[in-house]
């Protein structure tokens, strides 16, 4: 009751004060305000018609979460702390700072500050509104109130997923010009961020702190700046972008040790990655802005795209050669057919060759499987008798056919060397990719 009391007496010693010591031309001003709109004198800023009243801002960050690439904002939970003089508030009576809730605030002059580049903000009711006004002795005037506020930061992502964003905080008079208010920051530490603020993929800190006049056809008017730093971690995008997508690169080079020949398990391997792969991609920049600009998650799915479409490719290319050289080598044979059939040549295993005894060989006279005694040469090896009447021959079993030589594929062996090649050059390609593209993130 005693502190009420005396809160009474020296708002009532301020007003008999003041209205004694308004000079001549403040007095007509409130006298023509009382008359036009009814109201009193404590509208009026402090030192209406001396020099401008200077405002001191303080903001501390007690939350910062939600920032959205996507929408270009993030959102903010903060403490706004003003501190201005008004000398029609001072007093000598009490040697205490008297506290007072919002209530009073219809009742005297506060700045008239608001946020440039807010999308949204709202007040703290819950269990009251959470602000004060707290008066010193010298007229001092302190006003706080807790805000949460949705800030517009307008972000160039050309470095992303490895960039630093500057946003700003913007503070401004909305009616009174640089004649009738100036604006400050309280100091140099009037931007502070709580120590238990940690953002999961942002590394947060302060960059600046900085005064400004706005200029419009309507006038100059005060503002201040303040600057946040964000420097985006790289670790969730390591895991969830880029690792599986060099998985993915890697899986599509198994296509080169899978069988030319094997065209479903080769074709379906490419086309399952390709398809994987423009998938994660999609994935990745869903919740990224529409830009129109080239950004470094661009390069690299771009490239990793490019390494697995190579892939398939390469195995088109294999199977244009395979089907060249099988109708190439389809051709050599049926010319083979054509022609008469090459010597054969029967071995008397009785007497294996050597260097001293005799080879004997008989030459076909057409290429009639049936083998005529009027058609053979009048030779005389130990076992020619028995080539014409072989079913009583004592050497049928002497004499073996030779086993059948393998045949040649050209096709196949040029394929192999696609192949070989392309198991050396596309991961040491993709590597230097790597290389590149590591180094000119971390530049």
């Amino acid at each position: 009751m005693a502190v009420l009391w005396w809160t009474v007496l020296v708002l009532l010693q301020i007003s008999e004060r003041t209205s004694g010591a308004a000079g001549s031309e403040e007095h007509n001003h409130t006298a023509v305000l009382q008359s036009l709109l009814g109201v009193s004198e404590g509208i009026l800023r402090p030192n209406f018609n001396g020099k401008p009243v200077n405002v001191n801002c303080n903001v501390f960050v007690s939350g910062f979460d939600s920032v959205e690439e996507k929408k270009m904002d993030y959102t903010v939970l903060i403490y706004f702390r003003q501190r201005w003089n008004d000398p029609r508030l001072s007093y000598s009576d009490l040697n205490k700072t008297i506290n007072l809730d919002s209530n009073i605030k219809v009742k005297m002059w506060v700045p008239d500050l608001f946020f440039v580049n807010e999308k949204d903000g709202r007040f703290h009711t819950i269990t009251t509104d959470n602000r004060y006004i707290r008066i010193y002795p010298n007229g001092n005037v302190l006003y706080s109130t807790r805000l949460t506020l949705t800030l517009s930061c307008y972000m160039h992502l050309g470095n992303f997923p490895t960039d630093k964003q500057l946003c700003r905080i913007h503070i401004e008079s909305y009616s009174y010009t640089t004649d009738d208010m100036t604006l400050e920051w309280q100091n140099d530490k009037a931007l502070e961020i709580s120590e238990e603020v940690k953002l999961p993929d942002y590394e947060l800190r302060v960059n600046g702190l900085m005064g400004c006049t706005a200029g419009y056809t309507t006038g100059a008017f005060p503002c201040i700046k303040g600057e946040f730093i964000l420097e985006r971690r790289i670790g969730y995008f390591l895991i969830q972008i880029y690792l599986p997508s060099i998985l993915i690169v890697i899986i599509s080079w198994i296509s080169f040790w899978i069988h030319s020949t094997s065209a479903p398990a080769r074709v379906a391997l490419a086309i399952t990655t390709v398809l994987t792969l423009t998938t994660h991609s999609n994935s990745a920049r869903a919740h990224m802005p529409r830009v129109s600009y080239i950004t470094n998650m661009d390069i690299w799915m771009a490239a990793c795209q490019a390494f697995v479409f190579a892939a398939l490719l390469e195995y088109a290319v294999v199977n244009h050669a395979t089907r060249r050289e099988m109708r190439a080598a389809r051709k050599a044979a049926k010319a083979a057919q054509n022609q008469p059939a090459t010597p054969s040549r029967i071995t008397d295993t009785n007497n294996p060759p050597n260097n001293s005894a005799p080879h004997y060989e008989m030459q076909l006279q057409n290429s009639s499987p049936t083998l005529h005694k009027d058609k053979l040469e009048p030779i005389s090896p130990p076992c020619l008798s028995t080539v014409i009447n072989m079913q009583q021959s004592p050497c049928r079993d002497a004499i073996q056919p030779l086993p059948p030589r393998p045949a040649f594929n050209p096709a196949e062996e040029s394929n192999n060397k696609i192949d070989d090649f392309c198991k050396v050059f596309f991961p040491v390609a993709f590597l230097i990719f790597n290389l590149v593209y590591w180094l000119y993130l971390n530049r």
